[in-house]
């Protein structure tokens, strides 16, 4: 029914079997063109490795290359909404080095802060860190959504943390 009632889900379904033996299908196009993004942000990140191309600048900046690629007119939106959807390579082709280094001090900081957190601030932390994920690769990781969801959630873990523990009196 789900399929029926969404004809674009439908037609992507119907375009993923097509990756599978027996069906015909152009797998970048399937994925939404994510490996060519991918590959544009690998580029971007290698040009500018210190410091990046800049915040939320990865459209303006991969356009040539995706034009190249023949892609950017098959992609949806203006370029300056476009992101690589991965959020390892897009806090690396928009921060560059600098911007890993603190993208990996919040995940080991989060993650070890976890490990001890008392067990009501365990579901906000791991919320946070799903939305944090290096490897997530639906939204942008600089998106107004999962920005709220991750910095709300780091919040709401701290705050149940706080609760959670005795006062030392």
């Amino acid at each position: 029914m789900l399929l029926a009632a969404n004809p674009e889900l439908g037609d992507r379904w119907l375009a993923v079997t097509g990756v599978f033996p027996g069906g015909a299908g152009d797998a970048a196009e399937i994925l939404s063109w994510r490996p060519y993004l991918w590959d544009a942000a690998i580029a971007l990140f290698l040009e500018h490795p210190i410091n990046g191309v800049g915040m939320r600048a990865f459209g303006v900046s991969s356009e040539t290359l995706l034009a190249g690629y023949g892609v950017a007119d098959r992609l949806p939106g203006a370029a300056y909404n476009w992101s690589p959807h991965l959020s390892v390579l897009e806090v690396a082709a928009d921060l560059g080095t600098i911007g890993l280094l603190g993208y990996a001090i919040l995940l080991v900081t989060l993650v070890r802060w976890l490990i001890n957190a008392p067990v009501p601030a365990i579901a906000p932390g791991l919320t946070a860190l799903m939305a944090l994920f290096p490897l997530g690769s639906t939204l942008s990781l600089f998106a107004p959504r999962v920005s709220a969801v991750a910095w709300i959630s780091i919040a709401a873990a701290l705050a149940f943390a706080k609760v959670a523990t005795p006062s030392k009196q």
